[in-house]
């Protein structure tokens, strides 16, 4: 397994903030990683990309993470956080091209492999038309694939990203998600928390929900996106396809309209 966590535990101060995560996850596969404001989804990723304190195990291609030096672990693990905002006013295809720093000797120029993984990353994330402009010239959405784009050139097997959805319209949200799917053709892991109950359940193979900082729920989309399990870790109702297929939420639980 190319990601095992094994009893996670992050306490902040006196506050518990994960009891006690497990799971294994496979190469090849989207992982949906769900749950409410404050449900400790991003303290999750951040334990997982060695970046907080924490009691248990995490294992990256069977080596453990707590023994891996930092350069070791960005050859393994790919992490993009919540707050995307790029503070240099690089071009666009350098800032994709730092994302191959933790495969060169330092000081070594970029190989014609680095520059192949960044043009197959821009194109994947749509930015081939922006190379040259400054990253800091462009929008929200667009320095977020960007910095999307840089996690991709890292070319990890695993690849963790925090909220990649948010701020994104629907065009490029379905973009995203069919990226995403296209790293899992490729062998990769991907761990991808997401607010959008219907992206989650049409483009993950596995969903984990969290709540309270405990793991409520884990397994396939139809089996974990139910009205019960929703209503119970969200706290709405929500509206279904004909087919089973999350549609959206539609209320908030126990309240009428």
């Amino acid at each position: 397994m190319p990601l095992a966590a094994h009893a996670i535990t992050v306490s902040l101060g006196q506050r518990t903030v994960l009891q006690d995560i497990s799971f294994a996850l496979a190469a090849g596969t989207v992982v949906g990683l769900l749950g409410p404001n404050g449900a400790g989804k991003s303290t999750l990723l951040r334990a997982l990309a060695g970046l907080l304190p924490h009691a248990g195990t995490v294992m990256l291609a069977g080596a453990a993470s707590a023994g891996l030096t930092a350069a070791e672990r960005a050859r393994r693990l790919a992490y993009l956080p919540q707050q995307r905002i790029i503070s240099w006013p690089l071009p666009v295809a350098d800032v994709v091209m730092l994302g191959r720093l933790p495969g060169r000797r330092l000081g070594a120029r970029p190989s014609a492999q680095d520059h192949a993984q960044v043009d197959q990353a821009m194109a994947m994330l749509d930015l081939e038309g922006l190379r040259q402009r400054p990253a800091t010239a462009l929008s929200g959405g667009e320095q977020a694939r960007v910095l999307m784009a840089r996690a991709v050139a890292q070319a990890t097997p695993v690849l963790l990203a925090d909220e990649p959805a948010a701020g994104l319209d629907p065009a490029h949200q379905i973009h995203l998600m069919m990226v995403l799917r296209q790293l899992a053709g490729q062998g990769r892991c991907v761990l991808v928390s997401l607010h959008d109950l219907a992206l989650a359940g049409r483009w993950c193979d596995r969903l984990l929900v969290l709540k309270d900082g405990a793991l409520v729920a884990d397994g396939a989309p139809a089996a974990v996106l139910t009205a019960a399990t929703i209503r119970a870790a969200f706290g709405v109702e929500a509206a279904f396809t004909a087919d089973g297929a999350v549609l959206a939420p539609v209320a908030l639980a126990g309240r009428s309209a």
